[in-house]
């Protein structure tokens, strides 16, 4: 996750700061899918310098390289999504009905 959050552009920290701070305001909607927000934010925060490999990181980054600029926080957000989808798949459904 945080090689996707680099490669499109997007600093960590503030990437964590926003995310925190929208499973805040999910939480009234949805107390389950703010917990699983704030598990995502939290990991991505406990190493916000690990990016794994010099190849792994090129690999984001070529996933990002025909992406506008203006259009890469869309993506990203629909790649977390699958994410979030694949590791918590309880509420895949939730994600799909918003």
């Amino acid at each position: 996750m945080r090689r996707l959050i680099v490669a499109s552009g997007a600093d960590v920290d503030g990437w964590v700061h926003r995310t925190r701070r929208s499973a805040e305001f999910v939480r009234s909607l949805s107390p389950l899918q703010a917990e699983v927000i704030t598990a995502q934010a939290l990991a991505v925060a406990a190493e916000p310098t690990d990016l794994g490999g010099e190849a792994e990181m090129q690999e984001a980054i070529a996933i990002f390289a025909g992406v506008e600029p203006a259009e890469r926080h869309k993506r990203l957000w629909h790649m977390l999504l699958e994410i979030r989808q694949r590791h918590y798949p309880d509420i895949a459904e939730l994600d799909l009905e918003q």
